[in-house]
């Protein structure tokens, strides 16, 4: 949630985000959420072509709605936000990317042990 777009988009169209200030927000919900998101993202990184082709298409239209005029209201001057913007679907994809990159590293030349370092 470092970076401003995202979380500007969290807070103003996220599914989370809105349970949560109606009151209705379960524990399920959260793990729903991150599960979707890992399944989704797998099928796109690391499947055939087409099935990369068919979850971005996919993605980018859930996400059209995600977008707005200001990313922070008390620092108005970047302007606003839209996931399907180049500079943060960029973001995005490198910060899963890295993720991904870090749990290889990690454990598979270690023989699925985790050592620090």
């Amino acid at each position: 949630m470092t970076y401003k777009p995202v979380a500007a988009g969290v807070r103003d169209r996220g599914l989370l985000s809105r349970k949560a200030r109606r009151g209705e927000l379960t524990l399920f919900d959260v793990c729903d959420h991150g599960q979707r998101h890992a399944g989704i993202h797998a099928r796109m990184w690391f499947r055939d072509k087409g099935t990369a082709k068919r979850v971005a298409e996919h993605r980018i239209k859930v996400h059209e709605t995600v977008a707005g005029d200001v990313i922070d209201v008390g620092y108005s001057e970047p302007g606003g936000y839209g996931t399907n913007a180049p500079r943060n679907s960029m973001w995005a994809t490198l910060t899963e990317l890295h993720s991904v990159h870090w749990i290889y590293e990690r454990l598979a030349f270690r023989r699925f042990r985790f050592r620090a370092g």
